[in-house]
């Protein structure tokens, strides 16, 4: 199974929408390609993923992502995370840095 960092990549960079976020105790909610899945770990999200998009299986593996946001969904933080909507990445850089040019 490849890395979750490798697969949201692959997915930016392709230009595929991907939306993965959580509220409390929830589920992890992904919405991928117009199908909607609710998942109890996040590690169940990745090869799910890769299945949706065909994308090709490697043999790295890395847990720090899988592991940082298993630990951010079990403090029941909200989160969102997207890929493949590069006009609203672009506005997100705009505007972190234009905060920390305030600072």
């Amino acid at each position: 199974m490849a890395a979750p960092e490798q697969i949201l990549q692959s997915l930016h960079e392709a230009g595929k929408r991907v939306e993965i976020s959580w509220l409390w105790d929830g589920g992890i909610d992904v919405t991928a390609g117009g199908e909607e899945r609710n998942f109890r770990s996040i590690s169940e999200v990745p090869p799910w993923l890769q299945h949706r998009y065909n994308l090709q299986a490697t043999d790295l593996r890395s847990d720090t992502l899988d592991l940082e946001l298993q630990n951010i969904y079990d403090s029941e933080i909200n989160v969102t995370l997207r890929t493949g909507d590069k006009e609203f990445f672009r506005r997100a850089r705009e505007r972190l840095y234009r905060i920390q040019r305030r600072r």
